[in-house]
């Protein structure tokens, strides 16, 4: 369940519990299209009681030229703020996930209008876990069309989990609010028997600076692929070798943030989320 959360006493994540999916996709209404959208998707607030989700034909979003990817609906971000400045919004939905497996988001985004204050930040979370973040005072210049992102989230268990878009921003002396807009996000899961294998192996991984220590409570005894990757799907450090119960994978250079660990064998593959500290 979502849990009710207080973010500077002014802004209130309500509760929601979705057991659909849509279009291929785990999330209920991904596309914003529902029109009664709070009662059976999504759930949002803002401090200055704005509606999130909106219709690109209402004059404003017409007069800005702001239209949806697809559709007349999409989740805006930012662009209001309440007379001191501030701006705080969440959108958020809990889905349901029938079978473990490798999990991916596909979504788009659209940056509107940057922002110059250093304190603004749009994230997208997942049970509580930032896996996409930017921040907008770094854009120099405005998006005209929509941005495709695809994100390789790795194993995710089966049973409910919650997923949110969140927007902050301060402006010190007042500036041009961001202005962003999400549309399309689609959540799926490959279900694959190898991850219902890993209790089995009992894998276990050590992070370390400058190294990634895999170990599995039962010997492989065969040839491994092992890669790391960034949220984007890069990889960011690859080993092949003979995997018996312990490898040590040497990563270097990297920033702090979340990544995926893929194993691959002829006969089995496994993935894992790990988060490594800069």
């Amino acid at each position: 369940m979502i849990k009710t959360t207080t973010l500077l006493s002014l802004f209130v994540v309500l509760t929601a519990t979705i057991h659909s999916q849509s279009s291929n996709s785990l999330l209920n209404n991904y596309d914003f299209e529902t029109t009664n959208w709070q009662s059976i998707g999504w759930v949002s607030q803002t401090n200055t009681g704005n509606a999130i989700i909106a219709n690109q034909n209402e004059p404003f979003f017409d007069k800005q030229n702001i239209v949806a990817n697809s559709g007349m609906y999409f989740a805006y971000i930012g662009g209001y703020q309440d007379p001191a400045g501030l701006y705080e919004g969440e959108i958020a939905q809990e889905f349901f996930v029938g079978t473990a497996g490798h999990a991916k988001l596909d979504f788009y985004v659209r940056y509107i209008s940057p922002s110059v204050d250093p304190g603004s930040e749009i994230s997208i979370s997942l049970d509580g876990t930032v896996i996409w973040s930017i921040n907008p005072h770094y854009i120099v210049n405005s998006s005209a069309t929509y941005e495709q992102i695809i994100l390789p989230l790795g194993h995710i268990d089966a049973g409910n989990h919650t997923i949110s878009i969140h927007g902050y921003e301060n402006p010190m002396g007042g500036d041009m609010p961001m202005k962003f807009v999400f549309d399309d996000l689609q959540f799926k899961v490959l279900e694959t028997a190898s991850i219902e294998d890993e209790s089995n192996v009992g894998l276990n991984i050590i992070t370390t600076p400058g190294n990634i220590q895999i170990n599995t409570t039962t010997e492989l005894n065969e040839e491994a692929t092992i890669e790391l990757l960034d949220l984007s799907g890069k990889v960011v450090a690859t080993s092949v070798t003979y995997f018996q119960n312990s490898y040590m994978l040497p990563v270097t250079s990297l920033n702090g943030g979340l990544y995926i660990l893929n194993i691959k064998t002829a006969t089995q593959q496994f993935s894992r989320k790990l988060f490594i500290n800069s």
